[in-house]
């Protein structure tokens, strides 16, 4: 059957294991497949929930869970995980009865909740820092049992946390990939940047299809408010420490805009550019959803529509520095969908 864009290929390609112990198809999915709870994950795949995503989707019908990128589609003309998946899965089973383990090519991983920040906008769940015991909770073992024999057919690993380089676990990750020759798979990490070590860059060195998105959500004081115990210039200096350390690496910046940071936006993307570190393509965006209180849906109207006028001034201000047209309209669209979910729910 021909895939049509009106839904993803995601559940028959892609899984999730979120720092949560739940799996989902990707992402942005809003509802998950199920929890590990030592169920292995061909099972998880194969459950009842998961068929009735692929059959509703192999029938052309949209799925709930997918609303988030129905949105980013219809405010950024097609930008969306969903748009990426199509592009990046050419060849789809789409027969539910199949052996859905044997067809997943990409996959998300956070081995733990291991981290050394605690960051307003964070939980337990993604930070160790945020228990009151500093619990740790980890997965290595169910990733061990259940990812590394896919290692051989996968096409694209990403991996978060928790913080994923101060992780002795993804050390050895990266030296089973090496040891089964797949230095060639597509390799992602989402970090705070907080953390550059000799022995990751050394393994990450033979990876020729490499990603490394720093989360920043401040600069200079903001970073700091954000997330305390970190300062801004070691942040800075660890960005140019990969550049320099990894050419063979994108090197990109991911922002989650909350009330906290949402004005001082303009402000990063300027320094982004006048001190080189990133190019506006480089630079994505999202909305933080949870925790709530910190949601630019709560904003007062005034303050909304501030936020607006100063976000169209800093487009006309980007053109005016001869960038590329094609990244400023790039961006544009990202910021359109930051407005769209600011102004579709009212102020109290």
């Amino acid at each position: 059957m021909k895939i049509n864009n009106s839904y993803c290929p995601a559940p028959w390609k892609s899984v999730l294991i979120s720092p949560n112990g739940k799996i989902y198809t990707c992402y942005e999915a809003s509802d998950c497949l199920g929890e590990i709870n030592e169920i292995p994950l061909a099972d998880i795949l194969n459950s009842y929930k998961s068929k009735l995503i692929k059959e509703k989707m192999s029938k052309d019908e949209i799925v709930p869970q997918c609303e988030f990128c129905i949105l980013k589609e219809n405010t950024q003309k097609g930008e969306s995980l969903q748009s990426v998946f199509l592009q990046e899965f050419k060849s789809i089973n789409t027969n539910i009865t199949s052996s859905p383990i044997e067809e997943i090519e990409s996959v998300d991983l956070s081995f733990s909740n291991l981290c050394n920040m605690k960051c307003l906008t964070c939980s337990s769940e993604y930070s160790s820092r945020w228990s009151s015991e500093n619990t740790i909770v980890t997965y290595t073992n169910y990733i061990k049992k259940n990812i590394f024999p896919l290692l051989n057919q996968l096409k694209k690993i990403t991996i978060a946390g928790g913080e994923p380089f101060i992780q002795s676990e993804i050390i050895e990750f990266l030296e089973e990939l090496i040891r089964l020759k797949r230095t060639d798979i597509r390799l992602e990490f989402n970090s705070n940047g907080s953390s550059i070590k000799t022995s990751y860059i050394k393994n990450l060195k033979k990876f020729n299809n490499l990603q490394i998105s720093i989360s920043i959500d401040g600069i200079n004081g903001d970073a700091q408010n954000i997330r305390p115990g970190i300062a801004w210039e070691k942040i800075e200096r660890n960005i140019k420490v990969l550049k320099n350390e990894l050419p063979n690496a994108d090197i990109t910046s991911y922002t989650t805009i909350s009330s906290l940071n949402i004005q001082n936006f303009p402000e990063m993307v300027h320094y982004f550019i006048d001190n080189d570190l990133f190019e506006l393509r480089d630079v994505a965006l999202h909305y933080l959803r949870t925790p709530e209180k910190y949601s630019i849906q709560n904003l007062n109207e005034k303050t909304k529509m501030t936020i607006e006028e100063n976000y169209n001034l800093l487009i006309k201000q980007l053109m005016k520095k001869k960038l590329p047209l094609s990244q400023v309209i790039g961006l544009s669209r990202r910021i359109r969908l930051i407005n769209k979910y600011m102004t579709s729910k009212k102020s109290n």
